[in-house]
């Protein structure tokens, strides 16, 4: 008789799709320039993680753009740097997916001028984020925020408590899920 399994498809999560266009030629050429000499898989992800966090800054963005799009623009939000680390990810056999939670707008307040806090602090909103698949398990993986926006926030006062979002660092076997620290 034949057991159940417990083994997770990762198939599915290598697939390029229409925002994560794992198969853009430009995105795995980047992609490959990055990560081509690395020995491992969590090597690959970390250098892909901090390619993402420390090179494409945190703008506001539409939510329905490609990858590939945002490669080419060089900045994005959580959504469309999830995207890209996402298409980075498939892109040299890394299952990647697309993780949402919903958080209260009060939790984004420092990042974000006071007419829109007024507007929106009893709001719930999402925040994507990537999670790989690494030495057996999902590992969240969080690029969102870069050094230069929190180091900005903090210089400005709009993050008083020094290690509020301190977690901005990713060794690719823990959790980083900078939002819901």
């Amino acid at each position: 008789m034949n057991q159940p399994s417990n083994k997770i498809d990762l198939d599915d999560y290598l697939v390029s799709s229409p925002l994560g266009d794992s198969n853009n030629v430009e995105l795995i050429q980047k992609t490959q320039d990055l990560t081509n000499n690395l020995p491992n898989d969590k090597e690959k992800a970390i250098k892909i993680f901090y390619f993402l966090r420390d090179k494409f800054l945190y703008k506001t963005d539409p939510f329905f753009k490609s990858a590939s799009d945002t490669l080419q623009k060089g900045y994005g939000d959580c959504a469309s740097k999830s995207h890209l680390q996402i298409a980075m990810l498939r892109a040299i056999k890394i299952p990647a997916r697309f993780h949402i939670i919903y958080l209260k707008f009060d939790v984004l307040k420092p990042f974000f001028p006071k007419w829109i806090n007024e507007i929106s602090a009893s709001r719930v909103v999402q925040h994507s984020f990537c999670e790989c698949f690494l030495n057996g398990k999902w590992i969240a993986c969080d690029s969102t925020f870069d050094k230069m926006l929190l180091d900005g926030a903090r210089s400005k006062g709009l993050i008083k408590e020094q290690n509020a979002y301190s977690q901005i660092e990713w060794d690719g076997e823990h959790d980083l899920e900078a939002l819901i620290q």
